[in-house]
């Protein structure tokens, strides 16, 4: 009885074990290799041309199965190859489309006066490109000036200094219909870090008075109403006191 019930039990995983095999194989041959499931369409709203060759070296193409490759995984991939997107969407549309949304960074400061490397808001460091930013938008950007470290390229981190640098323009952008425009950030003084604005005129601020996101709001707060207290004055330099919470025009 031992004996038939063994046998019993061995044929009858064989045949599930077959039965399995059967599975895998219709399904392969209706669902992952079938004609209706293949990409027939791939809508990209934005950077077509130059997202199209990427999209075919991850084998997403038209003619090719729509269940070989994952979304999620894929769009993480892209986000971070990709130094000028902030963000990428990859939907399935079954049976035979593939959405493609993507938002790019928004430069916020060169880091180069000769190059083309800037930054956003985070410390992304990427390329500007006709793509994603505006001949206009890039030749109003605030230029980093630092001759003493090394040139920061895409994929880098940003130095301590260039990142305190990106703080004050990103809380300087915060401010509503400032009175002056800041063209360079110079962080090659020793004492001073030095912002450069589009009416001639130069802010200097201690470094040792910008250890804190508080001390750079109020050296920023300082400096814009200083800035309109003393428009009709042709002094050019203007000293920033932050720990004193005042400050001075001098030549």
């Amino acid at each position: 009885m031992q004996l038939k019930q063994k046998t019993k039990n061995i044929i009858g995983g064989s045949l599930a074990g077959f039965f399995i095999i059967i599975l895998i194989v219709v399904y392969n041959s209706l669902v992952i290799n079938g004609e209706q499931f293949k990409i027939k369409t791939i809508t990209i709203e934005e950077d077509k041309q130059y997202l199209l060759p990427v999209l075919n070296n991850y084998g997403i193409c038209e003619g090719s199965s729509i269940f070989e490759f994952n979304s999620r995984k894929l769009s993480e991939t892209l986000e971070n190859k990709l130094y000028h997107v902030r963000d990428v969407k990859i939907e399935k549309k079954l049976p035979s489309n593939v959405v493609v949304n993507i938002s790019h960074r928004t430069p916020v400061m060169r880091l180069s006066e000769n190059l083309l490397y800037v930054t956003d808001d985070v410390g992304k460091i990427f390329m500007a490109s006709p793509d994603n930013t505006s001949s206009e938008c890039f030749e109003l950007l605030p230029i980093l000036l630092d001759s003493k470290t090394p040139l920061l390229r895409p994929g880098d981190e940003l130095t301590p200094k260039a990142s305190l640098a990106l703080n004050i323009i990103t809380k300087f952008n915060s401010v509503i219909n400032p009175s002056f425009r800041i063209t360079r950030i110079d962080t090659n003084d020793e004492i001073y870090l030095i912002l450069h604005t589009n009416n001639n005129r130069q802010i200097n601020i201690a470094w040792d008075e910008l250890t804190t996101d508080q001390q750079i709001s109020s050296a920023i707060e300082i400096a814009v109403n200083a800035m309109i207290q003393g428009r009709n004055h042709n002094l050019p330099k203007l000293i920033i006191l932050v720990k004193q919470t005042r400050c001075f025009f001098t030549r």
